[in-house]
């Protein structure tokens, strides 16, 4: 972004005393920003390595596992056992619930880790923002964890479709159609953000699904609200239009090999810019 664009906006930010004002201009910041920025390639940020760094060896060292029907998972001694055996149902459920979903049930055994806050942060490198992630296992701060919440269990499902994702894209899929289906089957809706994605939209800036098909890991909590606000819309829009059938026909040539592009165009019948037409064409019709 130019420098007296960007400093014009920032002074606009100041000036407004009105906190809706206020998100709605540091959104369009941030689509400016953005949709100004590189593409970013497509990455596999959820998909790092099967094998352990040393940060994790030294964590998980004296871990205790627990076996489940379809996954293992591991916690720090007696006083997290409870929240062991408590995850190890709620992702039995979620196992059952996605799979129902997007007719797939993974046949390999899925990992799961429980950190303190501080061993979280300090195996994942996340950014504040980010409350659990999936890298080849599911890995969840658990703070005390005692009882079933629906805010853990919309964190286990959103966490367990990024394996499943994972398996059918084999490591492909953008991120912005990974976040999308995981939020999807986490129970959010694109109702309830629209006012970000009104925002967005009256940016004036055009935008490109293929800006958000690499990580957000990067981003500031604003910025990745827009992003998984965005990816949340476009995904649903397929699941509407499409079928959930639809999002696996994606994954699944995704898996076979074949680009975004391909992919697309097999499994909608449309190519990837007319997706785009398509689903920006609705948003500005709501």
């Amino acid at each position: 972004m130019h420098r007296p664009r960007r400093q014009m906006l920032l002074s606009l930010v100041a000036l407004c005393c009105n906190p809706v004002r206020i998100l709605v201009i540091s959104f369009i910041l941030f689509v400016s920003c953005f949709l100004a920025s590189p593409d970013i390639k497509a990455g596999t940020e959820y998909y790092a390595s099967s094998a352990l760094s040393e940060t994790e060896e030294k964590v998980e060292d004296g871990f205790r596992e627990k076996d489940g029907m379809h996954f293992v998972v591991k916690f720090d001694g007696g006083e997290n056992a409870e929240a062991g055996h408590l995850i190890s149902i709620l992702l039995e459920e979620a196992y059952i619930a996605v799979g129902g979903d997007i007719g797939y049930y993974p046949e390999d055994a899925i990992g799961a880790v429980l950190y303190s806050m501080e061993q979280f942060r300090d195996v994942t490198r996340s950014p504040d923002w980010v409350g659990a992630v999936y890298d080849g296992r599911i890995k969840v701060p658990t703070g005390g964890i005692t009882r079933k919440t629906i805010a853990l269990e919309k964190v286990l499902f959103h966490e367990y479709t990024h394996a499943v994702v994972h398996r059918l894209s084999g490591g492909r899929a953008p991120v912005w159609l990974n976040e999308g289906i995981a939020q999807y089957e986490e129970g959010k809706r694109q109702v309830s953000y629209m006012d970000i994605i009104r925002a967005v939209l009256r940016s004036g800036q055009g935008i490109s699904l293929r800006k958000l098909e690499g990580s957000f890991m990067g981003m500031d909590s604003n910025s990745a609200a827009a992003a998984y606000a965005l990816s949340l819309s476009a995904t649903e829009y397929i699941i509407g239009e499409f079928g959930m059938s639809g999002v696996r026909r994606i994954l699944e040539s995704l898996g076979d090999g074949m680009s975004l592009d391909e992919a697309i165009s097999y499994a909608l019948y449309l190519s990837y810019d007319d997706l785009r037409r398509v689903w920006l064409l609705s948003l500005r019709m709501n």
